[in-house]
């Protein structure tokens, strides 16, 4: 299934051909669905940070993600889209150049 230059990338990166595969079938075979129980909330599966734990973080991405080549975020579902709507659109509008309006 592999050919040498996988394997070859696989030892460099410290990755086992026998996980690989085993990935490869969970993929093939599919996941059970999830049971849902209840929703994630403050507490309970969202954690609430203040600002400063906020800027921490910020500078830890800013700084951990430096040189690294981010292209797109791709939410997975029509419904993360949908969740998603406002930041895209945000995002969209601070890309474009701002029109001087003359008044």
């Amino acid at each position: 299934m592999f050919n040498n230059d996988d394997l070859k990338l696989f030892k460099e990166k410290g990755l086992f051909q026998e996980v690989i595969e085993e990935q490869l079938e969970n993929f093939r075979k599919g996941f059970p669905w999830l049971q849902i129980v209840r929703p994630a909330t403050i507490g309970d599966g969202i954690m609430d940070i203040s600002e400063n734990e906020a800027e921490e973080w910020i500078e830890k991405y800013v700084e951990k993600s430096a040189g690294l080549g981010i292209i797109k975020f791709i939410p997975a579902s029509g419904a993360a889209s949908r969740m998603f709507k406002s930041l895209f659109e945000f995002e969209s509008s601070s890309l474009e150049p701002q029109k001087e309006t003359s008044e």
